[in-house]
């Protein structure tokens, strides 16, 4: 199986620039020996490239790409100390509390909690 997903990414990148210039903003289904189907519905596609029989990739072929450049950096701490700003908190609504130990940006201007929290405190709606 990865032998084949190679041989499906060989042709990818061999193959990108002609994909680029004419299935920009399209899916296409393709492996190792071409293009099987393409359309800007990912449905239609999949049906295609099922009905060929063969095995196949799914690939979105970007509208536009860019080029990056990751220029290393190297950082140095002067002091070491645990980034990790986890306080207990105690959460309450009405009659129900619950202890927790919760991540804490002091920089943010709300903070979250989980939808399943929410049920268990009587905060959110059924």
């Amino acid at each position: 199986m990865e032998q084949l997903v190679n041989l499906h990414l060989a042709w990818l990148n061999q193959n990108i620039q002609n994909l680029r210039q004419n299935y920009y903003n399209q899916y296409i289904a393709y492996n190792a020996d071409g293009l099987i189907a393409h359309d800007q519905d990912l449905d239609q596609v999949l049906k295609l490239a099922q009905e060929s029989g063969e095995k196949y990739t799914i690939y979105f072929v970007p509208r536009r790409t860019g080029v990056i450049a990751i220029l290393p950096i190297q950082i140095r701490s002067i002091s070491h100390h645990d980034w990790l700003p986890n306080y207990s908190v105690q959460l309450k609504h009405r009659e129900v509390e619950i202890s927790a130990a919760m991540l804490v940006d002091s920089g943010a201007d709300f903070s979250v909690i989980s939808y399943d929290m929410g049920k268990k405190l009587g905060t959110c709606m059924k």
